[in-house]
């Protein structure tokens, strides 16, 4: 499989998306593209666009498929996003530092309240903090989705849904780390009917196995791996925020490969994960 994050995701996004499906139609390998998205203001309401291109790419044979995570902000680290000689001052005002060993005063923070706060620039404080010496390791959000858009993204037949969650042991992570499958269940499908739980289901499980060529994986059947998750319908939500780090509820039971793994909600320690092969068959 090709599977890649677009080159770019504004102005060019189309014209990416082709130079990807280029590269799989002329190889022969499916292509996955990695959290579909459109950012920066002007480029709102575009995604439409955008996915009639893929689905016009797929109905001419290309094995295309992509994944969303159901929040109106992305995360990464910063140095992917600025370079020292070009910054971006309308994109930086919209970031908010959430790792910072070389600044640690600075995280929870945006930089354009650091920079009201210290009297600096905007392009001033982005550029001390990606020139610093830990600055690969910066980790930011930075918010610039229409969740519209993100919405017709997660909604579209071909879409699967994965995290991106950039795992982040203090602090307050991206909250998509710990809930992005309950705020799917609960926010998107439960309160606002955009998905049936059903295929909500399919979406995390059997159709995302099936696309990685995951054997024995994702549904319930007889002679499957056991992976399998215990939740309430009524109450599953998640319950993090940009500016508070929490657990989701509703979540009662969980096995991994059929151990244990969470019980009445609570951890066992049990760690039953495994490498995953296409070649794995017990």
């Amino acid at each position: 499989m090709h599977s890649t994050h677009l080159r770019d995701e504004a102005d060019e996004l189309n014209s990416a998306i082709t130079e990807a499906a280029e590269v799989s139609k002329s190889s022969g390998a499916p292509l996955q593209i990695s959290h579909l998205k459109v950012i920066g203001e002007h480029n709102w309401g575009s995604i439409h666009t955008a996915l009639s291109l893929i689905d016009e790419i797929h109905s001419d044979g290309v094995d295309v498929g992509f994944d969303v995570y159901p929040y109106s902000a992305g995360s990464g680290p910063i140095t992917t996003y600025f370079k020292p000689d070009n910054i971006d001052q309308t994109r930086a005002k919209l970031v908010k530092i959430i790792r910072c060993a070389d600044f640690p005063n600075y995280e929870g923070q945006k930089i354009i309240d650091i920079a009201n706060s210290e009297g600096a620039t905007v392009a001033d404080i982005t550029h001390r903090i990606i020139t610093a010496p830990n600055a690969d390791q910066t980790l930011c959000i930075i918010f610039e989705i229409n969740e519209n858009d993100m919405i017709e993204v997660l909604t579209h037949p071909l879409c699967v849904i994965g995290s991106d969650g950039i795992p982040q042991p203090n602090g307050v992570p991206h909250p998509r780390l710990h809930g992005t499958f309950p705020r799917v269940l609960g926010h998107y499908s439960a309160k606002r009917k955009l998905l049936a739980r059903s295929e909500a289901i399919k979406k995390m499980a059997s159709q995302t196995a099936q696309r990685f060529g995951l054997p024995k994986r994702g549904l319930l059947k007889v002679g499957y791996f056991a992976d399998v998750t215990v939740f309430c319908p009524a109450t599953i939500a998640d319950r993090g925020s940009f500016t508070r780090r929490a657990n989701p509820i509703g979540i009662h039971h969980v096995l991994v490969n059929g151990k244990l793994a969470l019980t009445n909600s609570k951890p066992t320690g049990m760690r039953a994960g495994r490498v995953l092969s296409r070649k794995e068959t017990s």
